[in-house]
């Protein structure tokens, strides 16, 4: 990796801080693979720039549907598998870059239960660590299959990290479980807009002062 001393703790980028990205990106409503695919390009994209921009960085988060946008009427004809060749696109590209990266699919279950919208953590080998399903879908609007825990995943340079996502945050319940699963670092993996920023910003400030840890919302 190239690793630099650009924005940094004393120069020591490599041994001191948790450096992140957050890339706000903005996914097409894929209505097919082909649409799916493009998504994940600029994500690649954006990672890579990452690169150049803030080298020697460590964590890279994407935002809520990156890979698929949310089509209300098509949202289920372009589920990925978590073994599929779109996340193992993103798993090539963390192992390339040696950097962690959060990732939000859409998921097909196996055992015919509704999609689960799911946040992922990517090691710097490219191995899938983390998978955490949303337990508190936006309903009726986001009929998914909801989750019903928040794990906790040792991530790089001693943090502890946990991901949420979007409507998560708007319940103390869930910012609680994961800090007391060990997480020093809650990532809020968002697709908040206008008007209810400042609801989203006010959650994301009460989780961090409220646990004692650091939020990552993206």
């Amino acid at each position: 990796m190239n690793v630099g001393d650009m924005y940094t703790v004393g120069g020591k980028l490599e041994v001191e801080s948790l450096s992140v990205v957050c890339a706000q990106l903005a996914p097409m409503s894929a209505q097919n693979m082909d649409d799916v695919d493009k998504n994940v390009d600029q994500i690649l994209d954006y990672m890579d720039k990452a690169s150049g921009g803030f080298p020697g960085y460590d964590l890279f988060v994407s935002s809520e549907c990156a890979l698929q946008g949310f089509h209300p009427a098509k949202w289920t004809e372009v589920l990925v598998d978590l073994d599929g060749p779109e996340i193992q696109r993103l798993r090539d590209k963390c192992k390339e870059l040696e950097v962690w990266g959060v990732f939000n699919p859409l998921v097909r279950q196996k055992d015919g239960r509704a999609p689960a919208n799911t946040a992922i953590i990517v090691n710097d080998k490219g191995e899938i660590v983390h998978e955490y399903v949303k337990m508190n879908p936006w309903i009726p609007g986001e009929p998914t299959y909801p989750g019903s825990k928040c794990p906790v995943v040792p991530g790089p340079k001693g943090s502890k990290l946990a991901t949420i996502i979007c409507f998560d945050g708007d319940f103390p319940e869930a910012w609680r479980e994961a800090a007391s699963n060990g997480a020093n670092v809650i990532i809020r993996v968002s697709h908040y807009m206008g008007p209810i920023e400042f609801g989203w910003r006010l959650g994301n400030l009460a989780g961090a002062y409220f646990n004692r840890c650091y939020v990552v919302a993206c």
